[in-house]
């Protein structure tokens, strides 16, 4: 028995040494102290279910979209506002998802103002067939993906006499979500809106629930008032370095109390990396001609010639039209003239040799717009009264420059150059009556 009990206790505790070993090298835990530590796992937390809300996967263009009054809606359509990612052969339009939601809904679409906090808009939307009173009221479900693409909707312009009434209206059925009050209706400024989306939830048929907050896009400006700018042709492409040569830029609508011209160079290897210099804007002609001098560059005594950069820029916003070359060639380097007779007089006149025709591009460089026309080219186009009688008689500028050229001989080239721009102000006027 003795040796029983011996045996039983020796098979005990080459148990225990097993297991040891199996728990790499601790001692081995009793049955009793692990009841005694044993706790049960608790259920993991239950988390909170999703918020319903609006995103917007793609914002409004900011300036493609021209606000028009009830009287320029060209039969049911008035535009549509397209969203950030159109392009010329693919438009595109806002669009929104609901997240956290999966069920039917509504969106209610209105115009706010760009205050912080947010006002009443006077602004309608117009152009679908959910629009009314100045909202649109979209539906969506499941079957749309809880997703929509908002097209055919524009901003539709009130007269400026109507604009409290017209807010006074629209609190009435549609108070601001924001709960803001208008405060002064003449401080809203009308050449710009966002569009403003608030979350309808369906609880039972028929009835609804709001999710606050809303969300706003960002702005919409009103395009006539925030054009693009473009250059479409200039004058003249060169300028001496010394600068004050007077050119002319035919641009898209420009606003002259809003327009500047920007002349500028890349310098990777100089300090700063930049030269900028602006030319002296001397009148904007029709909105649509901008008479401009140019700066003189940083080292007027340069050798050879450079090219720089001529932009257009807004001044409210710096916005700047797409970049053009224009060279910048030594004051000194003056191109040898030769005497020619003046066709009704027998005074010498000093005239650059031209070796062809002036207004194609004298170089290769394919950035560079080609000049408008030479003095020569304008005095020769057709008379304008083959076109239309009602436009004024170019031909009298020929004589009066004959008059000129025999009253101040030798003319230098600067003189022709001035008179060359006053004819083209002049056809451009042509142009534009007609």
């Amino acid at each position: 028995m003795r040796n029983f009990q011996l045996l039983n206790s020796q098979i005990d505790v080459s148990a225990m040494l097993i297991q040891q070993q199996m728990n790499g090298g601790e001692p081995a835990v009793s049955d009793m102290e692990v009841s005694k530590e044993y706790t049960p796992l608790k259920p993991p937390p239950q988390l909170p279910p999703p918020v319903p809300q609006i995103v917007i996967t793609e914002q409004p263009h900011p300036k493609l979209h021209r606000f028009r009054y009830q009287s320029e809606q060209r039969g049911s359509t008035a535009g549509s506002i397209l969203g950030v990612r159109a392009s010329g052969d693919r438009p595109t339009y806002p669009t929104i998802e609901i997240q956290g939601y999966h069920g039917p809904a509504k969106i209610v679409i209105s115009c706010l103002s760009t205050d912080d906090p947010p006002r009443l808009h006077p602004y309608r939307l117009i152009g679908r067939p959910e629009c009314r009173h100045g909202l649109c009221v979209l539906r969506v479900g499941p079957e749309s993906g809880m997703t929509c693409s908002v097209n055919n909707l524009a901003v539709q312009s009130v007269l400026k006499k109507d604009v409290a009434k017209e807010l006074e209206q629209r609190q009435q059925c549609y108070p601001n979500p924001f709960k803001v009050p208008v405060g002064d209706a003449s401080t809203i400024d009308l050449k710009k809106v966002r569009l403003c989306f608030e979350l309808y939830l369906e609880t039972a048929p028929g009835q609804f629930r709001v999710v606050h907050p809303p969300v706003l896009t960002d702005t919409v400006y009103d395009r006539k008032y925030n054009p693009d700018l473009v250059i479409s042709e200039m004058s003249h492409c060169r300028a001496p370095a010394s600068g004050g040569k007077q050119i002319m830029l035919l641009t898209d609508t420009v606003n002259k109390e809003d327009i500047r011209v920007r002349f500028s160079e890349d310098r990777p290897d100089h300090l700063g990396g930049l030269w900028v210099a602006y030319g002296s804007v001397r009148r904007v002609h029709r909105h649509v001609a901008v008479v401009v001098e140019t700066p003189a560059y940083d080292d007027p005594e340069i050798t050879s010639s450079v090219m720089v950069q001529i932009q257009l820029e807004r001044t409210t916003d710096a916005e700047l039209s797409k970049p053009l070359s224009f060279e910048l060639h030594p004051s000194h380097n003056r191109i040898p003239k030769q005497e020619v007779q003046s066709p009704t007089s027998n005074i010498p006149v000093t005239q650059e040799p031209t070796p062809g025709p002036s207004y194609l591009p004298q170089q290769q460089d394919p950035n560079l717009l080609p000049v408008l026309f030479s003095l020569e080219d304008l005095l020769y186009l057709p008379p304008v009264q083959q076109i239309d009688p009602r436009i004024p008689n170019p031909q009298q500028f020929g004589q009066e420059l004959n008059n000129f050229t025999a009253r101040n001989a030798p003319v230098t080239e600067e003189q022709v150059e001035n008179l060359s721009c006053e004819m083209l102000e002049f056809r451009i006027d042509d142009m534009l009556n007609f």
